[in-house]
Parts: structure tokens; sequence; C-alpha cells
């Protein structure tokens, strides 16, 4: 009995959890070209200025990628059976999603904090250095440092599932 609550409890956090994510990321590339700007950099920030709402929008959204899909990957390392049992790969795993969360959550925070609190000071040089879409960026090297831990932290759960013959939720 135990055993079939716990079941069932994962089978909803993960439905849960993979909806809110699917939200999210469905939403947020809709936002992120709504907000697209165009031009040199000096014309992108420009128009960030002057059109921050939605820019900020898909960033406050974006900020919700991470623990969404962090969720998600704790209830698979930790309550998701399988023939294999990895208990340091999953205990691992899941630690390294703490500086994903941080790296991501800093990198997309700083377009509706720092960048916009240069772009209101009409500082375009030091908000060029905090600006998502220019690749030598401060948030755009985080991220990508974020996502060297998720990929890592996706392997290491993962792990144990390439000893299956096929995976079946247990809610199907």
């Amino acid at each position: 009995m135990i055993i079939g609550n716990c079941v069932n409890k994962t089978d909803t956090a993960l439905f849960i959890g993979g909806v809110i994510f699917t939200v999210v990321v469905i939403l947020w590339p809709i936002l992120m070209i709504m907000s697209q700007p165009v031009g040199e950099m000096n014309e992108q920030l420009l128009f960030i200025q002057a059109k921050s709402d939605i820019y900020t929008m898909s960033f406050v959204l974006a900020s919700l990628i991470a623990p969404s899909i962090s969720f998600i990957l704790i209830c698979i390392a930790f309550f998701v059976p399988s023939k294999k049992e990895t208990p340091i790969l999953n205990m691992m795993g899941a630690l390294l999603l703490a500086p994903y969360i941080t790296l991501v959550s800093i990198a997309y925070a700083s377009q509706y904090t720092i960048l916009q609190s240069f772009l209101s000071l009409g500082d375009l040089f030091q908000a060029s250095y905090w600006y998502f879409g220019n690749q030598n960026s401060i948030p755009y090297f985080v991220n990508q440092l974020g996502y060297i831990f998720f990929a890592l932290s996706g392997l290491l759960i993962g792990y144990r599932f390439l000893f299956e013959d096929e995976l079946t939720p247990a809610f199907l």
C-alpha cells in the first residue's frame, strides 16, 4: 500500500511538473519572438529600453525553466524505479542541479534587473555587457556555464535508464 501510494504521488508530481514546464516552454518562445529586437546592438538596446514590458515578461517566464525542469529531474532521480539502482549518481546529479538553477537564474534575472537598470540610466555601454542577446555578455556566459551543469546532471540521473528494456510510466 505504501509503495502504491508513493507511485501515485510520484506520477502526480511528475504530471504537474511536466504541465508547468510545458506551459513555460511553450509561452517563453512566443514572448521571446514578440520582444526580439533587430539591428545593431545599440538599436536592440534602445528597442528594449523603449518596450521593456514584453522583454521583461519573457525573462521572468524563462526564470521558471530551471526550477521546473529540476523538480522533474529530482522526481526522476529519487522516485522513479529502474532495474539498475544508482543512488550515488542520482545524488551527484541532483547536487549538480544547484549550480544549474543558480547560474541560469542569475542569467535570466539579470535581464529584468541589471540590464533594465543600466537601460533606465541610459548607459548603453554597460547595458551591452548585461544584454543576453550579446554572445560576449556576462549573462550569456553564465547561462552557458549553467547548462553544462544541467547536462552533467541529466547524464548522471539518466544513466540508469540505459539498462531498461522499455520505459512505461506507471500511470499508463
